[in-house]
């Protein structure tokens, strides 16, 4: 075995990748100071910007590289040893591309103890293929690498490295997996007695969760059930989680409201009552379960994604609700765009920026720098698209607003690689203590909902783009401009309703420096804040929801 380690450790200082068996799987490891050993290590994940984990020796370690705060250092040497985004202190090339965090984690493993005696730092990313679930046998990964360090234990159970980050002292899940499942949460007692019922979420970033004798356990992150091989690795874990917790007689399925998901689909072939929820109410509904939040008083919803479907069957993502467990009322939402192309809009930042160029400004289009990179052909085309209102189905998405922005920046492709790579990007400018100073918006409260209104907004960013405005102070105000109009609404939600509990929920809330914000002045204003901080506010928080309206619904008084 010592040889083995001392082997993998020169073949790793030499450029090599060596598969080394972790707990949930594989990870691929390699020379993060290699520049050919990096590259090709993007080549075979097909993963040429998404940034890499690191796993140090030591936190002395990690402080070369990165700043560390007293409770990302108790996350660290945490027995869960998850992946901890942190500040950049000094840049390593190629690790975390255009970014202002880079992740670190610790040993976990004896094996990882032993190797990195040899070694100080190494690059270890999960050991699977672009999209696909991590990888737990030797046969699976023997492609992937140039060397095997494994030992005789079984994997029993596939399960990724979570990855967190802290915003105002409080952890943030970018993914929830081992080292923190499974947990059985408790539930309120008054929605802990009822019968056993499965949660199956979304379709993106999926876990499932289930719920029996006032306990409910929600799986590891599953990855995006729209590949194969992760619906497979969908069915393994349901499968698992009903052995491992004896739950064999559910009675009730829940599943998203979109009829297209993996996860209906599947709930529907099924011989359960099967339940299916709006994306952002479950978004919503995650934290009030969470929080043990009371049964019947009323929050303040704010759910900001790329895409759930909604009851007008209309693309949402930019939504404030009034909800409790039982129902909502949509209060307001983003004014709705065309989505140029659909789907592949959210993969080409420009179509939204066009997008919502053509909508405020019409034919007099301004001259915007980034957008000469566009051929002038593919332009022309997207706007017949809109004008003709082919394939350009409207959305509210929170997301997509953040790709135009970023796009007209300057600092978004035009394709972009990974999901969320453009508002990643944009948040990588924003600086703190740069400007309070924020962009103008609308809110027309004679529309019921409320419809917010961003002409402003892009009028006064044009302008700032024109004068050549530093974009690290374009995406600092951007950034404010939404932290104070969800104040504003709040404020106005109170004055109105009374109301002073806020819920964040949905992917955008994994901004960190939006996250802060917004917090820093709610709680300035004497609002109660609820967020996830044991699961992720992405579509992995999904389920959970999903579970706390199964088991509201349970709870209701039957009419006779």
């Amino acid at each position: 075995l010592q040889g083995g380690i001392k082997k993998a450790a020169e073949l790793i200082q030499a450029g090599q990748i060596v598969a080394v068996k972790g707990l949930g799987g594989f990870h691929l490891i390699t020379n993060p100071f290699h520049p050919q050993a990096v590259q090709r290590l993007r080549k075979i994940k097909q993963r040429q910007k998404k940034p890499f984990a690191l796993m140090a020796r030591s936190l002395e370690v990690i402080e070369r590289y990165a700043y560390l705060q007293p409770n990302e250092r108790e996350w660290l040497l945490s027995p869960r040893r998850p992946i901890v985004l942190l500040r950049k202190k000094q840049d390593i090339p190629g690790i975390a591309p255009h970014l202002k965090e880079i992740g670190f984690m610790l040993p976990y493993t004896p094996l990882h103890y032993l190797l990195l005696d040899e070694l100080e730092l190494v690059i270890a990313t999960s050991s699977n293929r672009k999209d696909a679930p991590i990888m737990k046998e030797e046969t699976e990964i023997d492609p992937l690498c140039d060397f095997i360090l494994t030992h005789n234990r079984p994997i029993h159970m596939r399960a990724d490295d979570s990855v967190m980050k802290i915003v105002n002292g409080q952890p943030l899940f970018l993914r929830r997996a081992r080292g923190f499942v499974p947990y059985p949460q408790s539930i309120p007692d008054f929605l802990a007695h009822s019968p056993p019922i499965i949660a199956l979420g979304g379709e993106l970033k999926d876990t499932i969760s289930i719920f029996k004798k006032g306990y409910v356990v929600t799986s590891q992150f599953l990855g995006d059930l729209d590949d194969y091989q992760n619906f497979i690795y969908f069915e393994e874990t349901l499968h698992h989680l009903q052995k491992l917790f004896s739950l064999n007689n559910p009675q009730l399925l829940i599943t998203d409201l979109h009829p297209h998901f993996q996860t209906t689909r599947y709930a529907e072939k099924q011989s359960i009552p099967h339940l299916r929820v709006q994306h952002h109410f479950a978004h919503l509904l995650a934290p009030l379960l969470e929080h043990g939040y009371s049964q019947n008083k009323l929050a303040l919803g704010v759910a900001w994604d790329g895409f759930g479907l909604g009851e007008d069957g209309h693309a949402w993502g930019g939504e404030f609700f009034l909800f409790n467990y039982s129902s909502y009322t949509r209060l307001a939402h983003f004014e709705e765009m065309p989505l140029p192309g659909g789907d592949t809009a959210a993969r080409q930042p420009w179509r939204m920026a066009l997008a919502y160029l053509t909508t405020y400004f019409g034919s007099e289009l301004p001259q915007v720098p980034s957008l000469q990179t566009i051929p002038t052909r593919d332009k022309r085309l997207l706007l017949q698209m809109i004008a003709n209102q082919l394939h350009c189905p409207p959305t509210s998405s929170c997301g997509r607003l953040f790709d135009a922005i970023a796009f007209l920046c300057g600092v978004a492709p035009p394709e972009i690689e990974f999901e969320a790579e453009a508002p990643m990007r944009l948040e990588a400018l924003t600086q703190d203590n740069i400007s309070e100073a924020s962009y103008s918006f609308r809110i027309n409260k004679k529309s019921h909902p409320w419809i917010i209104q961003f002409q402003p907004l892009f009028k006064e960013i044009l302008e700032d783009i024109t004068k050549e405005k530093n974009p690290n102070l374009i995406a600092t105000k951007f950034h404010n401009t939404l932290a104070k109009l969800i104040q504003k609404i709040a404020q106005e939600v109170h004055r109105h309703f009374n109301i002073k509990t806020v819920v964040l929920s949905g992917g955008v809330f994994l901004n960190s420096f939006l996250l802060k914000k917004v917090e820093n002045l709610l709680q300035e204003n004497g609002f109660q804040i609820l967020r996830s901080r044991l699961y992720s506010p992405n579509d992995e928080s999904l389920s959970l929801g999903q579970i706390a309206y199964g088991l509201n619904y349970l709870n209701k008084p039957k009419k006779k």
